[in-house]
């Protein structure tokens, strides 16, 4: 994904980790149906599709994914998102995380 300012950053796609965390209500599951319980394929082809654009800052990448799936399922009332760039330097990981409620 391009995702940066700096010339390194823009002119090279990066590695990313994404970790999502979407929470609901204490609710009564009606059946072990798949469509009852939240869609995580969902979850992840949102992120994958939001990180297809570049975006100058993991702060405003990290909004739109946590909008995306609010908007995605009425049940999901929280959701964390954990961004980390991976290659940015030799020694650790450099990242955010934002939390977002309803």
């Amino acid at each position: 994904m391009i995702l940066g300012i700096y010339p390194h950053e823009v002119d090279t796609p990066q590695s990313v980790v994404l970790n999502i965390t979407a929470s609901v209500d204490d609710y009564d599951l009606v059946s072990e149906q798949l469509g009852d319980g939240i869609d995580y394929d969902k979850i992840r082809d949102i992120a994958k599709k939001l990180a297809v654009r570049p975006y100058k800052l993991q702060e405003n990448f990290v909004h739109d994914v946590i909008q995306a799936i609010m908007a995605v399922d009425g049940r999901i009332r929280k959701v964390i998102c954990q961004l980390a760039k991976k290659h940015i330097h030799p020694d650790c990981q450099v990242g955010i995380t934002v939390t977002a409620e309803r």
